[in-house]
């Protein structure tokens, strides 16, 4: 199954645009202005693509995960101390 370069462009123009759309959605601007960018990049790809880049907010919400709420710090290392006698 041979692609050629036009298949290629056009998954890298794909990943570019779902890129684009969960950085939009990750962004703190009204939801208005995310459906108005949304709507742009699904309907040009590579223009609103370019567009977004370019024009696009800059300001996101830090996407935190947590599985446990009690536990702050998952990345410590714990050391075990020395027990004294």
């Amino acid at each position: 199954m041979f692609f050629g370069y036009n298949g290629l462009w056009g998954l890298l123009i794909l990943a570019g645009d779902i890129w684009a759309i969960i950085n939009i959605f990750q962004s703190s601007v009204s939801n208005e202005k995310k459906l108005l960018w949304t709507l742009v990049v699904l309907l040009l790809p590579v223009l609103g693509l370019i567009l977004w880049f370019v024009l696009g907010p800059r300001d996101r919400k830090p996407l935190i995960i947590r599985s446990n709420p009690d536990v702050a710090d998952l990345g410590r290392t714990i050391v075990p101390q020395k027990c004294k006698r």
